[in-house]
Formats: C-alpha cells, structure tokens, sequence
C-alpha cells in the first residue's frame, strides 16, 4: 500500500465522488419530509391532555434519542422486512435508500419533535386567547399568530438538527447505498486502500463546505425572522 501522501489528487478525486453527492442529498431531502411529518404527529401526542397518548410519544421520543443511528438502521434494514412478512408484505427487494430513509426519518422525528414542541410553547397563550377574543379561529390564531413566533424560535435548533441529519446520511453506504460516502468506500476498495487518506479527506471537506453552507444561510434567517420579535 502506497503511503506517500498527494494533495495533488483531492481535486480529481472531488470530481469522481461529487457526482453522487445527489443520492446523500436525496436522502437527506427524504428523512427531512418524512420525518417532520412524524414530529408533527408526535408533538400532537405529546401536548395531548390524554395521559397514554402523551406516554406513548415520550416513550417513543426517549427510545429513539438513546438509539445510535447506526444501530436504528440496521433494525430497520433487517427488522422491518422481517415483520412486515409476518402481514404477507414482502419488501426485501425495495431499494436501500428506502430503507435508510425511513431509519433516519425516524431518527429525526425524534429529536425534530422536541424542538417543536419547546418552540411551540415558548409563545405565549394568551397571544392565542386575545386573537380568539378578536374573533379569530383557533387555527387562524395558530397560524396568524402562533406559528410565525413559533418558527422563529425553533429556527436555530432546526439548524442544528437538519446539520446533524445530514451528517448522519453518511452512514448510509452500512447497507450498501452508494452514495458520497458509499462511492469512497468503493474506491478505497478498488484502490487497495491506496489514497484512502485522500479519500476521506475529499469526502471529509464536502461535508464541511455544505455544514458551512447550511449555517450560514439558518444564521441570515435566524437574524432576518428575529426582528420581529426584537
């Protein structure tokens, strides 16, 4: 194996794994969906004045926060085709960035959820109460009143997550995905190990550029949506 280090190669290399940074960001598009749409159902639960519905989110929250992502896609990757065959549905053929998706959506949800629910009831109610008084609707309120506050108070922890989902797409190539991560292993493969500690230098600086990206557009917003609350 060629240890002689060569700077000279980060950027060829760059040019062959950049072209699958599309699958990474697929998958980061998908969980980001997906996932919020969970949070949302999960922070229903958990403002919920029904004691077992609250009880069964937070569970389900604790559960998950305490699960390495690693560990939560291999249950999904070998747990969910096994009981789903138990109801006669059979998806060991579906593709692995379906498989990925739905551990790191849950994933997500998890830690998303808390940041909704934390954001949702730093505004004020009687905001909502003097708005109903007016004569708006519940949902004119919320979404009126409640909803822009709101939003502005989770922008810097959605910040937060959304990086740390996007960090963990990286763990994808563990059953297979080919994408930026995926991609560099396959190299290294073929390589023998040769330039692999070009390679993950490489791959290494791609997910620094886009993590600087990602905090200073939230950054802008956090100061442009803050504002208003000044």
């Amino acid at each position: 194996m060629n240890r002689e280090f060569s700077f000279e190669i980060i950027p060829k290399l760059a040019l062959t794994f950049l072209p699958f940074l599309k699958v990474t960001l697929l998958t980061l598009l998908l969980a980001l969906i997906f996932g919020t749409i969970i949070a949302t159902v999960l922070v229903k639960l958990r403002l919920s004045k029904r004691k077992l519905l609250n009880t069964i989110a937070y569970t389900y929250i604790a559960a998950i926060r305490c699960t390495p992502a690693v560990i939560l896609i291999f249950i999904v990757f070998y747990g969910l085709p096994f009981l789903l065959q138990l109801i006669g549905i059979d998806i060991i053929a579906f593709p692995r960035i379906f498989f990925i998706t739905v551990a790191l959506s849950i994933s997500f949800s998890a830690t998303f959820s808390e940041v909704m629910r934390t954001s949702y009831l730093a505004v004020n109610k009687g905001q909502t109460e003097a708005a109903i008084a007016l004569g708006l609707s519940g949902f004119q309120a919320f979404y009126r009143i409640v909803l822009p506050q709101a939003f502005v108070y989770a922008l810097p922890n959605f910040g937060n997550s959304l990086i740390m989902l996007f960090k963990e797409t990286s763990l994808a190539y563990t059953i297979g995905v080919v994408d930026l991560m995926g991609k560099m292993n396959l190299y290294i493969s073929y390589k023998h190990g040769r330039n692999g500690l070009e390679a993950y230098i490489t791959v290494g600086l791609i997910y620094w550029v886009f993590v600087l990206l990602f905090e200073r557009i939230f950054t802008l917003l956090d100061k442009k949506n803050s504002r208003g609350l000044r």
